[in-house]
């Protein structure tokens, strides 16, 4: 996918759309940034499964009010 389809889909009204993108490994930092306060937890999750997350990002999720979204954010810190 290019980088303009993905901007795109992750402004897509539908989570799961956005969760796909969060995941996609090709997936440039500004949009995982982007995705990073998504209003979903779904979709912020996706970004600290995203091994292509920056770890000031994943600093920034472990902090997160879901506690899954928090805890998958330390343990993928820690594993970088």
């Amino acid at each position: 996918m290019t980088h303009q389809l993905l901007k795109l889909l992750a402004t897509d009204k539908q989570s799961g759309i956005r969760y796909t993108v969060a995941i996609n490994k090709s997936i440039s930092v500004d949009i995982l940034r982007e995705l990073s306060v998504d209003p979903d937890a779904g979709v912020r999750g996706g970004v600290t499964q995203n091994p292509a997350t920056p770890v000031d990002i994943l600093k920034v999720l472990a902090k997160d009010k879901d506690t899954r979204v928090a805890d998958s954010a330390k343990k993928a810190a820690e594993e970088r």
